[in-house]
């Protein structure tokens, strides 16, 4: 079929294109209208001392701290599942 054909084609049809577009566009507005906004959010804020001057005993303390504050989430709870693939909920961890 030469290309003159297809655009004759898009030509008398092109009306069906335009509008899909415009049903889709407006369905897609309708939708996010109605759906209600879910927003959620976690942060963790991780502050240590620049330089310790405690000792190692005690610098060993503080990082095995915030090692266990950084894994002691839901996030990293929930990686460590699916990494795993346990049968579990991250709050579960919580638990034990």
């Amino acid at each position: 079929m030469p290309l003159g054909e297809y655009f004759r084609i898009l030509r008398r049809r092109g009306w069906i294109i335009v509008l899909l577009a415009i049903l889709t566009a407006a369905s897609a507005l309708v939708f996010s209208t109605v759906q209600n906004p879910v927003y959620r959010a976690t942060v963790n804020v991780l502050v240590q001392p620049a330089r310790t001057d405690f000792g190692l005993a005690q610098s060993a303390k503080l990082l095995l701290d915030s090692y266990v504050a950084f894994l002691d989430t839901d996030n990293s709870a929930a990686a460590i599942i699916q990494d795993l693939q346990l049968d579990m909920l991250p709050e579960a961890c919580a638990l034990m």
